[in-house]
């Protein structure tokens, strides 16, 4: 376990589905991560203005505002500017979709549909940056 995971790194996670946000939430915390959830994007933006967080993982099709906008507002407040963001996608990522999230401001892109061994290893790697 890395340093900045003992001490409890915090991650937004933002998905319009409850069932997927409880097991994002717990998978996170399982790996040491502390975690803040949200419905929608505009329920992740009031967040961002009251708390600290490193890193969002955002479903990239929600209701109201998508994980693109979402990813555009937050890049666009000083106070979110810096934060590393992947968006998730149920579908299979095209080069379009990447050119999409990385024009937005995503760091990274993956996709719920290839398995979730893949998923988890993608993940992790977003958030240790490697």
């Amino acid at each position: 376990m890395t340093e900045e995971k003992e001490h409890g790194t915090l991650v937004l996670v933002v998905d319009d589905s409850a069932t997927l946000r409880e097991y994002l939430r717990l998978v996170l915390k399982a790996w040491g991560y502390q975690v803040l959830t949200a419905r929608d994007g505009a329920q992740a933006l009031a967040l961002a203005r009251e708390q600290r967080f490193s890193h969002v993982i955002t479903d990239l099709q929600m209701l109201g505002m998508d994980g693109l906008e979402l990813t555009r507002a937050l890049r666009a407040s000083s106070n979110t500017s810096a934060l590393k963001i992947m968006l998730n996608t149920s579908g299979p990522i095209s080069e379009d979709l990447v050119r999409q999230a990385q024009d937005a401001g995503g760091d990274a892109v993956s996709s719920k549909s290839e398995g979730i061994e893949r998923w988890h290893q993608v993940m992790a790697a977003f958030l240790t940056g490697s």
